[in-house]
């Protein structure tokens, strides 16, 4: 789920680095590890948004630690840069700077919140040049031995390795009051939810926190490795693929609207007893964070290839639905149409910061899902930026039949862009799947 850390993380992001080759944190408890030389894989997004195609996830390795240990080498100097003072003051219309040493830049961001915000933060680049790497490799080898390194090649996965950071070199703290997301609730608003005028929050970054993050892909070929900085399209870590990869590129609505229904498709399977236990456990995971954490990366190892786990300690639904999805089982026999269904719904959800997602549950919960689902869908139809120009600045919405529904709860939003726009394809997405299971009873 969306969260100040995150809107802050691609802020910083968006100002340090706009040709997009960082990747910002969705998380402060997740930036620790983030760091230089760390290993990634990453899943594919089953939302589908041309472009944010895939997601990042920390194997808990760093390319040394899955080295040969008979060959240390040199020890990885890791640099770093000088440091950059960002300040962004938001009291009714949105502001920024950034002060680059020796390069000063004023940017203005256009806005129409009726919001109040204050954050200031000290940060630095943390890298390892290409010469380092290059050096390395020529000392020391991948140990084809490493679990890691054996579960990754089993499941064709691809991995990444970490080379630059952007790092609070300093504590930060966001002051927030109002809504922090401006645009954001004020789309939510014209669906069914109402602002939160007294949200008010205090949140401190530790110093080192990670906000964003640059990779290159790995290659292994028997203990032998390298760094791909030009990768080829299906190029892999450690094999070639020639799998065709599903379409995302997305010309209009249309084609989002049906992607989404055949992902969501295997829910035709489901006994009109087991979609009301989906229902709840769906519910119970909008409201509890932490558990759908949880049930997100059981998902994702399940996928695979682990073995099945205890259900112990669990909340009989979400156990129930673990159940289901045959995660539990031993020998596990995984749905893996449905898991692929119910990370589209989780997928969707961390797109949506907390007023969306109150807004779902209270939809669910009141039997609204048809209503809000087709204001949505209308605005999404009529406003949508094809996956080709969608880094057009903004354009304004256009039909009558949105302003229609937008006026019938408030005032109309100045503008529609890509964030706005990928908040709405992903609460498209929840709603859907809450009124496909709704409509069993």
């Amino acid at each position: 789920m969306g969260s100040a850390f995150s809107t802050m993380a691609k802020s910083v992001i968006s100002e340090l680095n706009p040709n997009g080759d960082l990747i910002p944190v969705s998380s402060v408890t997740h930036s620790d590890r983030l760091k230089p030389l760390c290993l990634l894989w990453r899943r594919r997004l089953t939302l589908p948004l041309a472009w944010r195609k895939h997601k990042y996830r920390n194997t808990g390795f760093k390319l040394t630690d899955v080295m040969e240990a008979e060959n240390p080498g040199d020890e990885i100097e890791i640099l770093h840069s000088e440091p950059y003072k960002i300040t962004d003051t938001v009291d009714g219309m949105v502001a920024a700077s950034v002060a680059v040493p020796g390069q000063p830049i004023d940017i203005e961001i256009k806005g129409s919140a009726e919001i109040s915000r204050s954050r200031s933060m000290v940060v630095n680049k943390n890298y390892v040049t290409q010469t380092t790497l290059e050096s390395l490799k020529d000392k020391r080898r991948i140990n084809m031995s490493h679990t890691l390194i054996k579960e990754l090649k089993e499941s064709e996965q691809n991995v990444y390795v970490i080379t630059e950071t952007i790092e609070a070199e300093q504590e930060g703290t966001i002051n927030i009051s109002g809504s922090l997301e401006g645009s954001l609730s004020c789309f939510f608003s014209k669906v069914g939810i109402k602002s939160k005028e007294d949200k008010k929050k205090s949140i401190s970054i530790p110093k080192g926190s990670v906000l964003g993050f640059g990779v290159l892909l790995l290659k292994i070929q028997n203990g032998k490795w390298a760094v791909s900085y030009v990768p080829k399209a299906k190029e892999k870590t450690f094999q070639p693929d020639d799998a065709k990869m599903p379409g995302t590129s997305q010309e209009d609505f249309s084609l989002v609207k049906a992607e989404i229904q055949k992902q969501s498709s295997d829910l035709d399977l489901l006994s009109p007893v087991e979609a009301e236990d989906f229902l709840k456990a769906f519910i119970f995971l909008m409201k509890d964070p932490k558990t759908l954490t949880k049930v997100e990366a059981r998902l994702e190892k399940s996928l695979y290839g682990s073995a099945g786990e205890s259900s112990a300690l669990l909340e009989p639904s979400i156990s129930k639905l673990l159940d289901y999805l045959g995660i539990l089982s031993t020998p596990m026999k995984t749905c893996k149409g449905l898991i692929h269904t119910v990370l589209l719904f989780l997928d969707a959800l961390n797109e949506l910061d907390e007023d969306g997602i109150s807004m779902l549950v209270e939809s669910a919960e009141k039997q609204n899902t048809e209503q809000h689902l087709t204001q949505v869908e209308t605005l999404l139809a009529e406003n949508f930026i094809s996956s080709q120009v969608h880094d057009a600045a903004q354009i304004s919405p256009k039909g009558d039949g949105s302003r229609q529904i937008l006026e019938a709860h408030g005032r109309v939003p100045e503008s529609w862009n890509l964030v706005v726009q990928t908040c709405a394809v992903a609460l498209y997405a929840a709603l859907y799947v809450l009124h496909r299971l709704s409509s069993f009873h």
